[in-house]
């Protein structure tokens, strides 16, 4: 994290030995961090934070979604539904909903606080929970065989203990 001219590329092998770049993805003026990738029925999402090159404090970051259906041509998609200046840390699929994290950190670390949210495309978000914990930022999602979603939350100020949220029924939570 000491750069400002975060780019995705991917790479690709046919044996798994040797790898040759098929695609840049870049923003221009942005900062991408922290890419997560899913493969979702024909398409290929890649999500990543954004910062703005002259926020050399990265407080305002915003989300970046990139589509391909042969990852090689990537096409940006427009996310809305998330606070201003959210960072889309984690989106988890599982076969019928995509959940995701976000989290902002405008005030500082220690004032920031995850929301979780939920979405039928990956693009358009709503926010169904907010994370009861102080300092709450980057949280790993996945769902279990009863439609639970786990919420692995990490907290900036001490004691620095990693959580784990389960959330019983997220489909049906407003």
């Amino acid at each position: 994290h000491v750069s400002f001219d975060g780019q995705v590329k991917i790479i690709a092998s046919k044996d798994a030995k040797e790898f040759k770049e098929i695609a840049t993805i870049s923003a221009s003026g942005k900062d991408l961090r922290d890419p997560k990738i899913l493969n979702v029925g024909s398409l290929l999402y890649i999500y990543a934070g954004a910062v703005d090159e002259k926020d050399t404090q990265r407080r305002d970051t915003e989300a970046k979604l990139y589509t391909s259906s042969d990852g090689k041509n990537w096409e940006e998609q427009k996310v809305t539904g998330l606070y201003p200046g959210s960072w889309l840390w984690f989106v988890h699929y599982d076969g019928k909903q995509f959940y995701g994290s976000a989290y902002c950190r405008a005030e500082g670390d220690e004032a920031s606080r995850a929301t979780l949210y939920k979405s039928k495309d990956g693009m358009n978000w709503e926010a169904f929970f907010s994370i009861p914990v102080k300092a709450s930022n980057e949280v790993a999602l996945d769902t279990g065989t009863n439609g639970e979603l786990y919420a692995l939350v990490r907290q900036e100020i001490s004691p620095n203990h990693p959580l784990l949220l389960i959330i019983e029924d997220p489909v049906n939570k407003p």
